[in-house]
């Protein structure tokens, strides 16, 4: 068994890094064209799918931050202060996680125009495509 305590303070020790794991779930949802009409494999449309309840569960979490979080996360700001951090800090990572993104993929498939399919790509079968992948 372990210890709930010491398992809930490791969590609290690390509290804003885990505010981002939106930015970075949001992306993959943002990308629907990339997952299901470019790389069209079951595995990414499924995860996609399961990103997308992610997502909603992670705005729920967004939401109770912005409501009760100031006290533990900035006790010494303003609730507007508080607020307009957090919003501005999830808007630029989502911002700098979709640039980062598309970059990595220029830097993985650099033959390839990003975002949306090529002439060459498109007549392609997704299994012939993810064998060149």
């Amino acid at each position: 068994m372990y210890d709930t305590q010491d398992l809930l303070s490791r969590i609290d020790a690390h509290k804003w890094p885990v505010m981002f794991w939106f930015a970075h779930d949001l992306s993959f949802v943002y990308h629907f064209d990339i997952w299901f009409n470019q790389i069209d494999h079951w595995y990414v449309k499924l995860f996609w799918a399961a990103l997308v309840l992610t997502v909603i569960f992670e705005t729920i979490y967004l939401v109770q931050v912005l409501q009760y979080g100031k006290a533990e996360l900035l006790p010494r700001a303003g609730q507007a202060q508080f607020a307009a951090l957090v919003v501005a800090g999830q808007v630029g990572a989502c911002v700098l996680d979709i640039c980062c993104f598309l970059g990595g993929l220029e830097l993985l498939y650099p033959s390839r125009r990003w975002p949306g399919p090529g002439p060459e790509r498109a007549s392609r079968e997704p299994a012939e495509q993810l064998a060149l992948a």
